[in-house]
């Protein structure tokens, strides 16, 4: 289970994983760019997620950001992220898996979705995240039988 697991989201966006983390227990970093964050705030606040003892903490955090900021410090267990990557930031995939590889330890279990659109971005990322990590790509037949043909479910294993 995640209760009492300390959880991260990677480019939160509006927030939704990293809310069902922490409704399920965890203790949930929610992550996004500075321009991002008064929604991400806002969402959190109106699910009633900012109160509490498992409340959602809601944080800035720059791919790449060296050292990572005092919230980081004791790791995780769970790492998440979602369309993280496409086009138009192919310059941050070093920024990601620099990040990527300061919070998955060993023990965490790290999970990212991808929306597969340009091969070669795509074929990019992996290759930077495999200098790193174990990376498994999901077959189709291991997600649920309505979830998109185009899904990628990539499982990221540190090397230790």
């Amino acid at each position: 289970g995640l209760e009492g697991a300390r959880a991260l989201e990677l480019g939160a966006g509006v927030g939704l994983v990293g809310m069902l983390l922490s409704k399920l227990g965890a203790r949930t970093v929610l992550t996004e760019r500075a321009l991002a964050l008064p929604l991400l705030k806002w969402n959190v606040g109106e699910n009633g997620l900012d109160l509490g003892p498992n409340a959602a903490a809601v944080e800035e955090l720059t791919w790449g950001m060296e050292p990572l900021p005092d919230w980081a410090d004791r790791g995780f267990d769970v790492v998440v992220g979602s369309d993280l990557i496409f086009p138009a930031n192919a310059e941050c995939h070093d920024a990601l898996v620099w990040t990527l590889h300061s919070v998955v330890q060993p023990h965490t279990r790290c999970w990212l979705a991808h929306e597969p659109r340009k091969a070669a971005t795509d074929e990019a990322f992996l290759a930077a995240l495999a200098h790193h990590f174990d990376v498994r790509r999901l077959d189709a037949s291991e997600l649920p039988a309505d979830a998109p043909a185009d899904l990628w479910l990539l499982h990221i294993v540190c090397r230790g």
